[in-house]
């Protein structure tokens, strides 16, 4: 009823019983023929009387409406399937190559295999199928190297630490896919969180220029979307079972680890990009210097340098040592 719209007419209805008050006095109806179910929202309260007086009823609401109005289809699905032996694990793979062979599901159902592997995955368990498939065929082919490679032994395995890397702004825009935003619930949650905690405390929102890859010169939004990006991600992450051993960040990167690792609370993040962009915009002045890479050893750039400030009289000093011959000088756009 809901799915289309309608309410049916009542089954199997003859006559109202003379002694029944008129429905109009209650607010109430009684569907004669099929008619038209309209309202800002679907409200349905199901009704089971038992003959031995058990009674029980349940509200039922129409779900939410889809930000898109077409299906978003992944290149790529994720494929997750958990158990607590490498035996069990072969014998999970198995059964589900059994049941695509015998079913022979289209590859528009792939994202209903995938998210329902993924909802009933155990994260705790030790052992692990983890890959992405991008078609029915493609998901069996993974399963077979699966369901043939797994022992039977149960053996933990070894996990490498996870460290999540923040870089630094690299761009005047920044692009942000809206298939990914619009497909990824968590992701989306994340996003939007940042932008209502920037429109609280008086600041622009992020949207529509997250989406968008025309350059900017205001600093504070490009700041406050570069950040929502990075931070919506590594939650997203983090929210799906990741565990983090470390964070480390470059440059803008850096306020992103310390949001993560919990030094600083996002509000506070927050405050601190905003007010740092807004620094920048207000009293960096004409001057807003240059970086140069320069290929060399260490003795070779110092003479450069020395060089450069005896006969110009211009600065500039090394900024990053990023191994034997790469440096990254800074300085005047002058002496650069």
């Amino acid at each position: 009823m809901m799915k289309h719209g309608k309410i049916p007419a009542q089954a199997s209805h003859k006559i109202i019983n003379p002694k029944i008050p008129a429905f109009q006095q209650a607010q109430l109806a009684l569907a004669t023929d099929s008619r038209e179910w309209r309202a800002r929202s679907l409200l349905a309260c199901v009704n089971s009387y038992g003959a031995a007086g058990s009674n029980s009823a349940v509200m039922i609401r129409e779900g939410p409406q889809t930000t898109s109005s077409t299906p978003i289809d992944l290149l790529h699905y994720p494929l997750y399937i958990s158990a607590g032996s490498m035996g069990t694990l072969r014998r999970y793979c198995q059964k589900l190559l059994g049941w695509l062979d015998d079913r022979k599901p289209p590859d528009d159902l792939l994202g209903s295999i995938s998210f329902n592997l993924a909802d009933r995955g155990n994260h705790q368990l030790p052992h692990t199928l983890a890959t992405t498939t991008s078609s029915i065929s493609d998901l069996k082919a993974k399963l077979q190297v699966a369901a043939n490679s797994a022992s039977d032994e149960s053996t933990t395995p070894t996990r490498d630490p996870v460290v999540l890397v923040f870089g630094g702004q690299e761009s005047t825009s920044i692009g942000l896919s809206k298939a990914i935003y619009q497909s990824s619930k968590v992701f989306r949650k994340h996003i939007d969180l940042v932008d209502k905690l920037l429109v609280q405390t008086g600041h622009e929102s992020i949207c529509p220029f997250i989406f968008q890859t025309e350059p900017t010169h205001n600093v504070v939004l490009l700041h406050s979307a570069l950040f929502a990006v990075q931070y919506a991600s590594a939650m997203s992450w983090m929210d799906c079972g990741l565990e983090v051993n470390a964070v480390v960040g470059h440059s803008f990167g850096q306020l992103t680890a310390l949001c993560i690792s919990g030094v600083l609370s996002l509000a506070d993040t927050i405050k601190l990009i905003t007010g740092r962009a807004k620094v920048m915009t207000e009293h960096w002045g004409p001057e807003s210097g240059a970086m140069l890479s320069l290929q060399a050893t260490f003795p070779v750039v110092k003479d450069i340098l020395e060089t450069t400030q005896a006969k110009y009289g211009d600065y500039a000093e090394i900024a990053c040592c990023n191994g034997p011959e790469s440096h990254v000088i800074v300085g005047s756009s002058a002496a650069i």
